[in-house]
């Protein structure tokens, strides 16, 4: 069915929008003749003499399986003679010559006298009934499959708990004597749509933050057993000797279950508790069957980050026994941090020359053509955004010594300004054939690097941050092979010859996948654009791409000392995040209502922020009120308009 987004809800289904009067069956058909339908209104014109004339109709489509929550109400225009009137849910295969609620599989709260019906002719004392001018809401939650009453914006509380029914349920009312009329909104968007008389939004929160309190509360297994290395574990899966973290190897897959958010819930905490499951050192280091496995997951993400300070910190505080960190762990780390910091900031020369000077990552490309690749590309690329802020800038300067010019002595100036736009056109050495002198800056300009400073570093063996200076970074033969296009210590911008020159020197031999020529597809067309960083591939200027770029090469660090490439703690997230997804795709109601995890814990709007700090709650009880008390109340208003 196609997808429907817009009013109060957004669903890939379609939604119920109108009444259906196309029925099949003679019974059914009959009961329609007594109805008149006029868009949403519904007036009953038969002879309505007995209970066998009575007329239910049904909406267009069923409650959407991926809405949680749904809502609809139900105006009285006129009761009519007797105003027997029903509004409830039901099957398609309840005939329609019945009240709402009195054949199984039907469910309806009836006008002349307050009861519930559920599939019986004889039903219970519910509420109070209603007559012209009540607005009756009817509200189905599927995650506790209940449906639940309101008047006039008042909640009456749950009519009809545990609703099994697994066929799909419509919105239904239902009709017995002359001149009772109705009208139904369904909550749709247009220029005729009316607003819920009950706060929609408000029901809505109160159901997150039944669900976020019930995912707090759930109990996990916050101590891990240890179990010894295995002897000869499978190479993507082996820790380093020298690895600091108890928590190097990977957790065992857990298995997704669509059962519920307790589900979700219970295969991460066996996901943490496979992710405690490391070397024998670590078994020794804590010296007992168990161990707190939070500080632990902790200070491997700390050592993962290469937080050197904190994961001390948290060793010395809250991981007593665990030993600290060597000297060649705090290397490897400053190491990482140096090759991380330079991708990111757009020095990629620099990165490749901290590489080649450690045999240790002497092999890490080598072993990762791809990689290698796209480090490559984004050298190319961060020489056009050099190149393109060296013309802008030298056509500025240009402009400005014009300006100035023609203030002045005529031959002065336009020698100057000449002279500048000279300068302009020699930066970029282009024709209008290939990229004209661009007019706007680069949103990200490259960061650069001094070869030498950083090699020095390096060579020392600190690894520390590598100096920056004006212009594109050298590149030693070493780090991108024989020939390559060097910028020099001059400082000066790459010219369009120099950059095609390295892209056919370094690149269209290593680009191999067709992902591959994807990206050199994009990078080779910022040439054509005045601003690259504007242009549709100018996503590879922006440091969105850089940082990533960067944690993908650090990946691949870890994973080439026999680390994981990701923490513990970012391994359960991921399965978190997950699970909430394939239970969204299941149509699971409690994680429909769930944002993407990453919002959760990342940046967590002020409402959500609120949920996740508020006690646990029940949801019928916030919602109904109880059903006596709200019920009492509702009488006691009469046929009075209440907002929530």
């Amino acid at each position: 069915m196609a997808g429907t987004s817009g009013g109060y809800y957004n669903s890939r289904c379609s939604l119920p929008s109108a009444w259906e009067t196309r029925v099949t069956g003679i019974r059914n058909q009959s009961a329609i003749q007594y109805l008149k339908v006029d868009g949403l209104r519904v007036r009953y014109v038969g002879p309505g003499e007995d209970d066998t004339q009575a007329a239910t109709i049904r909406s267009n489509y069923p409650l959407p399986a991926d809405v949680p929550l749904f809502y609809f109400e139900v105006t009285v225009l006129d009761r009519g003679q007797e105003g027997y009137i029903g509004v409830g849910l039901c099957t398609d295969s309840v005939l329609l010559t019945r009240l709402p609620g009195w054949d199984p599989h039907s469910y309806g709260y009836h006008a002349d006298d307050g009861h519930a019906f559920a599939g019986s002719g004889t039903g219970r004392p519910y509420g109070p009934g209603y007559g012209v001018g009540d607005v009756i809401g009817v509200l189905y939650d599927r995650s506790s499959r209940t449906i639940s009453y309101f008047k006039n914006g008042l909640p009456l509380g749950p009519a009809f708990p545990d609703v099994a029914e697994s066929a799909p349920l419509y919105p239904c009312v239902g009709l017995r004597t002359r001149g009772e009329e109705v009208v139904v909104n369904f909550g749709s968007a247009g220029p005729s749509a009316e607003p819920f008389r009950t706060d929609l939004a408000a029901l809505r929160a109160t159901f997150q933050r039944h669900v976020l309190s019930s995912i707090r509360n759930t109990k996990l297994p916050l101590l891990a057993t240890p179990t010894p290395a295995p002897a000869a574990p499978p190479p993507s899966f082996g820790a380093a000797a020298s690895s600091p973290s108890p928590l190097a190897a990977s957790p065992s897959p857990a298995t997704t279950s669509a059962a519920g958010l307790t589900g979700a819930a219970a295969a991460g905490a066996a996901t943490a508790s496979a992710a405690g499951t490391g070397s024998s050192t670590a078994a020794s280091v804590v010296g007992s069957s168990s161990r707190p496995l939070l500080p632990h997951l902790l200070y491997d993400y700390l050592v993962h980050q290469r937080y050197a300070g904190t994961a001390a910190a948290v060793a010395r505080d809250m991981l007593r026994g665990q030993p600290a960190l060597g000297e060649a762990e705090l290397s490897d780390m400053r190491l990482r941090g140096a090759v991380s910091e330079a991708v990111a900031g757009g020095d990629v020369d620099g990165a490749l020359e901290l590489l080649q000077l450690h045999t240790q990552y002497a092999q890490v490309l080598a072993d990762r053509p791809s990689l290698d690749f796209r480090l490559r590309l984004q050298r190319f690329v961060e020489m056009v955004g050099a190149a393109t802020t060296a013309a802008a800038a030298a056509a500025a300067a240009g402009e400005s010594a014009a300006a100035a010019g023609s203030a002045g002595p005529g031959a002065g100036a336009n020698g100057s300004a000449s002279g500048s736009a000279a300068t302009a056109a020699a930066a970029m050495e282009v024709s209008s054939a290939s990229a004209p002198t661009p007019t706007s800056t680069p949103a990200a300009a490259p960061h650069v690097t001094n070869g030498a400073t950083s090699s020095a570093a390096a060579a020392a063996g600190t690894a520390t941050a590598v100096a920056h200076r004006g212009g594109v970074a050298s590149t030693s033969a070493g780090a991108t092979g024989e020939g390559a296009v060097t910028a020099g210590g001059s400082g000066q911008a790459p010219t369009t010859r120099d950059i095609l020159a390295y892209g056919t020197q370094e690149l269209w031999g290593r680009c191999r996948t067709p992902a591959d020529r994807d990206l050199l597809t994009d990078a080779l067309s910022l040439l054509a654009f005045h601003d690259p960083a504007a242009s549709p591939a100018g996503y590879l200027l922006r440091p969105a791409h850089r940082a990533a770029l960067a944690e993908e090469l650090d990946g691949a660090l870890l994973a080439a000392a026999g680390r994981p490439p990701h923490s513990a703690l970012e391994r359960l997230f991921q399965q978190a995040a997950c699970c909430v997804a394939e239970l969204k795709r299941g149509d699971h109601p409690q994680a429909l209502a769930l944002p993407d995890p990453r919002v959760l814990v990342l940046e967590p709007p002020p409402a959500l922020s609120a949920a996740l700090a508020a006690p646990p709650g029940n949801l019928a009880a916030e919602v109904g009120a109880g059903s006596a008390g709200a019920g009492a109340a509702a009488a006691a208003s009469g046929t009075e308009s209440m907002s929530m």
